[in-house]
């Protein structure tokens, strides 16, 4: 079911306000763990623009988190820099060294995250998102532990409530840690465009596309590898 909630004022300055926080969405997966913190969270989204019923759906259905610092002027934003990252059931990839300590020298396919990046991607079939030699050259040259398969894109305010993007062709995508502040190149260019649903099931339950908004925390894109906003594809 798609959740799209435009947001409708008669104060155009609503996304522009004072209001400093920090925020991440992450899906399904919750980090709000209990109510004084939901209601801590929907008050400042309040007050950073979104209606009641918005924030309903944002704390409860995407488990918005609010850290209490809120150091982090997002709502004076008209557009937030997001990643759309893959979950999998395998958790992550680790550096490209560790997971090709195998007899083949290559990374295993079969119970593992690299198995369902590539089934995602559609890789071996007639009509491949990306190009195998572009995603294995990101890959070789990923330097951290926790990789996830990344899409970096900037959402405008409005669209912070929706569950569907199409991703345009030409988007880099690639792999990235944003818990070690590392990852691949990010330059893989999808050959046709993409529509994801966020948190829909893609081989299994545990397969989806969660959106987290890219905190400026030491591990955003952008300071982990000292490039421009550019590099977020609008969508």
């Amino acid at each position: 079911m798609t959740i799209s909630i435009p947001i409708t004022s008669s104060d155009s300055s609503i996304g522009k306000k004072n209001t400093k926080m920090r925020i991440r969405l992450h899906g399904s997966n919750r980090t709000c763990t209990n109510a004084g913190d939901d209601e801590h969270c929907k008050k400042v989204l309040v007050e950073g623009g979104f209606t009641e019923e918005q924030a309903n759906v944002l704390v409860y259905d995407y488990g918005v988190s609010c850290p209490i610092d809120m150091n982090a002027e997002y709502f004076a934003r008209d557009s937030f820099l997001c990643r759309f990252e893959l979950m999998s059931n395998y958790d992550c990839m680790n550096s490209y060294w560790f997971e090709s300590q195998t007899e083949s020298g290559e990374p295993e396919t079969e119970g593992k995250y690299w198995g369902d990046v590539l089934k995602v991607l559609e890789i071996g079939t007639n009509n491949p998102l990306v190009d195998r030699e572009k995603l294995n050259q990101d890959v070789q040259n990923t330097s951290s532990g926790a990789n996830l398969l990344t899409i970096p894109v900037r959402i405008e305010f409005k669209d912070l409530c929706n569950t569907e993007f199409t991703i345009p062709k030409g988007t880099e995508i690639g792999m990235y840690d944003s818990y070690s502040g590392g990852g691949g190149l990010l330059n893989v260019p999808l050959l046709r465009d993409y529509k994801i649903v966020l948190n829909k099931p893609l081989i299994d339950q545990y397969t989806y596309w969660r959106m987290v908004v890219d905190a400026l925390d030491g591990y955003a894109i952008t300071d982990t590898y000292g490039t421009y906003e550019s590099q977020y594809r609008e969508i």
